[in-house]
C-alpha cells in the first residue's frame, strides 16, 4: 500500500509501505482544519527511519512524490501502469466521501493550479453527486502578492514569532522572490511558515452566497490554500465552507 521511487520513477506498489496508503483499506481519511472538515482520498504516511536520515529523500516532491511525478516536476515521473494501479480503488473511496457530504454542500470550487488535478477530483465527485462546479473563482497569487504580508510581518514581533522564526520567515520571503517566473510556488516555503503567505486571489463567484461550497484541492500540506479560500469566501459574504476534499492527506 505505498510507493517506490526508482531513479526518479514513482511506482505504485500496493505491497510497499512507504509514502502513501494506496489501497481501499484505511481510505478515505478526515482531518479537522479550523472548522473545515478535509476529506482525503488517499492517506499519506510518515517517513520511515531510513528516509528521515536522508534529508533529500525526505523532502523530495514536497513529501508527496506521486503528485509531482504526475505533474512531471522535481525530476520525478510515473507511468500508465502505476496510474491505473492507483485508480483501482479511487471511485469506491470517492463514493464514501460523497456519502459523508450528501445534503451538506450545494456546489464545488476547485483551487487554482498549473495542473488540473483538483479539477479531475471535482469532476469525479460531480459524477456521484451532480453538484455544479464553479470555475475560476480564485487565481494563484503572484509571488509579490503572496509575499507582501509575510514581508511586512517578518521584521516585527506582531506575528508572535521569536527571533529565529522571524529570520526563517525573512529567508522564506527571499526564496519566494527568487522563484523563476511570476507565480507563487508554496513548495519553496516550509509548511510551518505558509500561513504567512497569501496563495490565492479572489476573482468572483456567480452563485447565491447561501451556497455551501465544497473546496477541492490536490494536496493537503499546511492547509494554507483551503484556509485562504475559506477566509476569502467569508469576507465576500458567502457561507463559511464546512467541507473540503483533496487527493492526498496531510502527513
Amino acid at each position: 500500500m505505498g510507493l517506490i521511487i526508482d531513479d526518479g520513477l514513482v511506482i505504485v506498489d500496493h505491497s510497499a509501505t512507504e509514502h502513501l496508503n494506496t489501497t481501499r483499506d484505511g481510505n478515505p481519511t478526515q482531518f479537522k482544519l479550523d472548522g473545515l472538515l478535509v476529506h482525503s482520498v488517499y492517506k499519506r504516511l510518515k517517513n520511515s527511519a531510513k528516509f528521515s536520515k536522508d534529508r533529500q529523500q525526505k523532502v523530495i516532491g514536497d513529501n508527496c512524490p506521486l503528485i509531482y511525478a504526475v505533474k512531471g516536476s522535481d525530476d520525478l515521473s510515473t507511468n500508465v501502469t502505476s496510474t491505473k494501479r492507483l485508480l483501482e480503488h479511487t471511485q469506491s473511496i470517492i463514493s464514501d466521501i460523497c456519502e459523508k457530504i450528501d445534503g451538506e454542500v450545494d456546489g464545488m470550487v476547485a483551487m487554482p493550479s498549473n495542473f488540473p488535478l483538483a479539477n479531475w477530483l471535482a469532476k469525479r465527485v460531480q459524477r456521484e453527486t451532480g453538484l455544479p462546479i464553479f470555475n475560476d473563482v480564485f487565481r494563484k497569487s503572484t509571488k509579490i502578492e503572496a509575499a507582501t504580508r509575510a514581508a511586512a510581518l517578518a521584521p516585527t514581533r506582531i506575528a508572535g514569532l521569536d527571533k529565529r522564526q522571524r529570520r526563517q520567515l525573512i529567508n522564506a520571503v527571499k526564496r519566494v522572490q527568487k522563484i523563476e517566473g511570476n507565480i507563487y510556488a508554496a513548495k519553496v516555503v516550509p509548511p510551518s511558515l505558509r500561513a504567512f503567505f497569501d496563495p490565492i486571489q479572489w476573482q468572483g463567484l456567480n452563485c447565491p452566497n447561501t451556497h455551501r461550497l465544497l473546496l477541492v484541492d490536490d494536496l493537503l500540506a499546511s492547509g494554507g490554500t483551503f484556509l485562504a479560500a475559506k477566509s476569502i469566501l467569508e469576507a465576500h459574504g458567502w457561507v463559511s465552507p464546512m467541507h473540503s476534499v483533496t487527493w492526498f492527506s496531510a502527513v
